[in-house]
């Protein structure tokens, strides 16, 4: 019998479905979370360039590197976010009923 119910593909959609729901509701919750993103760039240049004064060549190089980093806060998203939480948390809760009924 328990065979039965482990591969049983009902029971297999309800449960992946009570996944789905509970990976939406974290989604849900992390919008309402801050980004940092953070970043870094490296330039390096070479060349020759004819020196006017002299008129002899000289050999530049240059090296340059940068250094970012940004932050993000949600304030408002025109209400949409409280209502996916909700749903979220609605959707998991079916999810779970509907696997108990299985």
């Amino acid at each position: 019998m328990n065979y039965a119910v482990q591969h049983n593909r009902t029971v297999r959609q309800r449960e992946l479905e009570a996944d789905n729901a509970r990976l939406d509701r974290m989604k849900a919750i992390g919008s309402f979370l801050p980004g940092v993103t953070a970043g870094t760039s490296v330039q390096y240049n070479f060349g020759r360039s004819v020196d006017p004064e002299t008129n002899t060549y000289n050999t530049l190089s240059t090296f340059n590197n940068g250094y970012s980093m940004e932050a993000s806060m949600p304030i408002f998203r025109g209400g949409g976010t409280g209502e996916r939480g909700a749903s979220g948390k609605g959707c998991l809760a079916d999810g779970k009923s509907c696997l108990a009924g299985s």
